[in-house]
């Protein structure tokens, strides 16, 4: 499945929410310096979602705080498990 997500490195602990619009929204301890936040972002899915870090893949948006990543797994796992956090 497609994850579109706004990414907000840099912040005081890690939290997934949605915002106004119904958009998720993935705050993250991470710096946004050389690709670190990324990769973090990564590690940080993949345990929420239970998945190998493997199972996630950053399509676009790699300098830009919005992202849209390719998840293996079921679609309403991960909505349910992103809900749940």
């Amino acid at each position: 499945m497609k994850l579109h997500i706004k990414v907000k490195p840099g912040s005081k602990v890690d939290f997934v929410s949605k915002d106004a619009e119904n958009n998720w929204v993935v705050k993250i301890k991470a710096p946004p310096v050389d690709g670190k936040a990324n990769i973090y972002l990564v590690q940080f899915l993949a345990n929420v979602l239970e998945l190998p870090q493997s199972h996630i893949q950053l399509l676009k948006g790699e300098t830009n705080v919005y992202k849209t990543l390719e998840i293996s797994a079921a679609e309403s796992d991960v909505l349910a498990k992103l809900s749940n956090f």
